[in-house]
């Protein structure tokens, strides 16, 4: 069986979704906040990066990201959680809100889904 999970990494040069890795290895370095291993959010990240949102897109095998400021990844987790609003209440997912809170406006970091 595959894992997903999630993470909040850093933007690649000229603040895109790209870190000019090879196959298999374009992603981000990871900020330091734990991975969120819940499916919903690993599959809200890839069907808006499938569809282009937030300057989202396949970054890599099995992986997609998505170019966000801290008022928009709120509301990217406030819509994955909206159905079950427990999910916002989750330790991970809560540090994930105050670092967007934080991040403000200005700021843009890459919310990663990836699979192996």
């Amino acid at each position: 069986m595959a894992m997903r999970w999630c993470y909040i990494g850093e933007l690649g040069p000229g603040s895109k979704l790209d870190w000019g890795g090879p196959e298999g290895g374009n992603i981000p370095i990871k900020e330091p906040l734990p991975d969120c291993e819940d499916l919903r959010l690993y599959q809200a990240i890839s069907f808006l990066a499938r569809d282009g949102e937030y300057e989202g897109a396949i970054i890599d095998f099995d992986a997609y990201g998505l170019r966000l400021n801290g008022p928009q990844l709120r509301r990217v987790l406030e819509n994955c959680y909206k159905e079950d609003s427990s999910g916002l209440k989750d330790p991970v997912i809560k540090q994930y809100l105050e670092y967007g809170d934080a991040l403000g406006e200005d700021h843009f970091i890459a919310l990663v889904a990836v699979a192996m």
